[in-house]
């Protein structure tokens, strides 16, 4: 089990009342920060709406210098340092009329409250839970704002590329091209080489 001090890399999900995709996590729903000024009332059942302020979103932990890397994904209302405030939505959901409804989701359900841990795969070409793949959502998440790095330093997108093969994501169905998975990214010199009848399809 990972603790929050052995981490080298911390992230917070700050995407504002939105949830944010982490395809590693098997496309884990990570919940960014609630801010319940921005809520209209009338999404919000019950008492809920009377908390006010800003609910924090989640949390992930990353630890690359172990062997294999381990990762832990939490939500901070379990924290020791959100348990008045997670005790006053308790309350509130046991004296509301309906169980509320989070937006798209149960409103922080006990079962969301456990940690998800992560024994990343020690093959780097083992995607989607080798740390090329980790590394590559955390950076574009962190870089088009969705995650706030709190610990640490990331790599570049070529340093990482380095590491193994990245899985970017499930590309729907799509045939490849020229033989290449399009939702994979491969270290450069490693690219799979198109087989000869591959070739003769590209002419």
């Amino acid at each position: 089990m990972l603790e929050k001090a052995d981490a080298n890399l911390v992230f917070d999900v700050r995407y504002k009342n939105r949830n944010v995709t982490f395809i590693p996590a098997g496309a884990m729903p990570l919940a960014g920060e609630m801010h319940m000024n921005l809520i209209a009332t009338d999404k919000v059942p019950g008492k809920i709406g009377k908390i006010g302020g800003v609910l924090p979103g989640y949390q992930i932990w990353l630890d690359t210098k172990s062997n294999p890397a381990r990762a832990r994904v939490v939500d901070k209302l379990a924290l020791p340092e959100y348990a008045e405030m997670m005790d006053q939505i308790r309350y509130l959901l046991a004296t509301a009329e309906d169980f509320p409804q989070r937006i798209g989701e149960n409103f922080r359900r006990d079962d969301c409250l456990n940690p998800v841990d992560v024994t990343l795969s020690k093959d780097p070409d083992g995607f989607p839970t080798n740390l090329a793949t980790w590394l590559f959502h955390l950076k574009r998440l962190t870089d088009n704002g969705r995650l706030h790095l709190l610990k640490g330093e990331l790599p570049s997108f070529k340093k990482i590329q380095e590491l193994g093969i990245i899985y970017k994501g499930d590309n729907h169905g799509m045939s490849p091209i020229n033989g290449v998975p399009q939702n994979l990214i491969y270290p450069v010199g490693k690219e799979p080489k198109q087989t000869t009848e591959q070739a003769v399809l590209q002419g």
